[in-house]
């Protein structure tokens, strides 16, 4: 692993090729493909006719440049970052919001108080045994089903990894409706590292007094990335967490990075829907798939409609399973 080349400096070569912009720009701005790709990368491949490989960059950044919508986040230059949707993006995300929407559709009885509650718990232990076999816990789904419905103590590190996930998700669920804040994300860091790390290191950021890390190539000792300095941490989360309730204003942001859980009722005549984590938020249709589209368009529109009137904006929390049941 190493360092990609950076590429050439924006402005430098908007100041180098200013006879040649009008050609530069009759040109693609992306590959073939349509992939967005790092310099590094875009140099060893075969540039569009009549185009070296700088101006065919110089291209890219142009049409990246236009596209750019700002986070009120920054590396640690105090640079803010920057994310651009390019067609296939769009194309992408297209298909994930019109095919893969949350929507929880089940018998009237699954959605009463106490069996909804049973199918709840249920899904977050399913959640915290998937999660953690995903990173690597090895144990069988009996053993940790076991585990978390007996309240058997961990016998090793997978069990102790599903334990804390499950314990982690169970507070993520009673606090679904508050801000995020810097308390919380280290209480849940202290939950998700319970028994992993020293007591002393859980629930806290780095500080001056300790050891820095960083990522660091094996084969030729290059760093490859520092993290942000330990002074800037606390400032840091408290922007992040500010990001994460929509207190600072960065425009719509596609669903997809918001993604809620519908619930679609058969009413007399047509259909209604509405959205657990959005109260108040409902559309009606005449099929399932219009009242999909409406209740789409709503969500859009309410969490705009809180941004605007500069109030949080709930994190999607609701989970979307099936249960089966004898018939």
């Amino acid at each position: 692993m190493k360092n990609p080349r950076p590429p050439p400096p924006f402005p430098g070569l908007v100041d180098r090729y200013p006879k040649s912009l009008h050609k530069i720009l009759l040109v693609a701005a992306t590959t073939n493909d349509g992939r967005y790709l790092h310099f590094d990368e875009v140099r060893h491949r075969d540039p569009p006719d009549g185009l070296d490989h700088e101006q065919w960059w110089l291209r890219m950044k142009i049409a990246r440049h236009a596209g750019a919508r700002p986070l009120p986040l920054t590396d640690t230059r105090g640079t803010p970052f920057h994310y651009v949707l390019t067609p296939g993006m769009h194309e992408a995300l297209h298909i994930i919001d019109s095919r893969a929407a949350g929507r929880i559709a089940m018998p009237e009885e699954v959605t009463k108080p106490g069996p909804r509650e049973r199918f709840l718990v249920s899904s977050l232990v399913e959640e915290s045994i998937t999660s953690s076999q995903l990173e690597g816990a090895s144990t069988t789904r009996a053993a940790a089903l076991d585990m978390i419905r007996f309240g058997r103590s961990p016998a090793n590190k997978s069990e102790r990894m599903i334990f804390n996930n499950y314990q982690a998700m169970a507070f993520i669920r009673e606090r679904q409706r508050d801000p995020l804040t810097p308390d919380l994300v280290l209480r849940l860091h202290r939950l998700l590292t319970d028994a992993t790390l020293s007591e002393d290191a859980a629930g806290r950021v780095q500080t001056l007094a300790d050891e820095r890390i960083h990522v660091g190539s094996n084969v030729t000792g290059e760093v490859l990335h520092r993290p942000p300095p330990a002074e800037q941490l606390h400032e840091r989360l408290e922007r992040l967490c500010a990001f994460a309730n929509g207190a600072d204003s960065t425009g719509f942001l596609h669903p997809v990075i918001m993604r809620y859980a519908i619930v679609i009722d058969k009413a007399e005549g047509n259909y209604s829907a509405y959205v657990p984590d959005l109260p108040g938020c409902v559309a009606t249709g005449a099929t399932v798939a219009e009242v999909e589209a409406e209740i789409r368009e709503a969500i859009a529109f309410h969490v705009e409609g809180l941004r605007e009137d500069g109030l949080p904006i709930p994190a999607p929390s609701s989970q979307v399973d099936y249960v089966e049941i004898a018939a």
